[in-house]
């Protein structure tokens, strides 16, 4: 099976798909799965319905040796902040049911989520590889992966309920 992840961040950082890939890694043993992961960019969450082409284009390479599921792995984004969010989000969420696609919700966004905290834009690709570098995926609460219903109260994901669905319960790597 191949797994497309589409990440809202720019290809030149990447750092969404560092933070979800580590995840990956830690929790999920893919050896003799035959599980390919093909990362997309959406360069920005305003370009969530803009990579279809790119889609297609990983589905039809990946058609002759097996299934694709794609999964959306987008930031909630506080409504609070910006009235639009709300609409957005609700438009993401219709998309992705119409697409059969899977939709992953990282809530307020995804640094909140694996960090605990913001992150100024220009500081994402430096904290997304000190995370990494320093392994800092050991010690996340992977219990805020495993949210079911996400809230604006809720800090957290989905990753993992979509991921369980998609590859199989995971096989924590202590």
């Amino acid at each position: 099976m191949q797994i497309i992840i589409v990440c809202e961040c720019k290809s030149k950082s990447k750092s969404d798909y560092h933070y979800i890939k580590a995840t990956i890694d830690k929790n999920y043993d893919l050896r003799g799965k035959n599980i390919k992961l093909s990362p997309i960019y959406l360069e920005g969450k305003g370009d969530w319905n803009k990579k279809e082409r790119r889609i297609n284009y990983y589905r039809c390479k990946y058609k002759s040796t097996g299934e694709t599921k794609v999964v959306f792995c987008l930031d909630y984004d506080d409504p609070k902040k910006t009235k639009n969010n709300i609409a957005k989000n609700k438009e993401i969420e219709k998309y992705c049911r119409q697409k059969d696609y899977e939709l992953v919700w990282f809530n307020g966004n995804i640094e909140q989520v694996f960090l605990g905290r913001d992150i100024k834009k220009s500081e994402k690709v430096k904290e997304a590889e000190k995370f990494l570098s320093s392994r800092q995926i050991e010690t996340l609460d992977m219990n805020k992966l495993s949210i079911n219903k996400i809230t604006l109260e809720t800090k957290g994901s989905n990753l993992f309920v979509i991921l369980n669905k998609l590859i199989g319960h995971t096989k924590r790597k202590n």
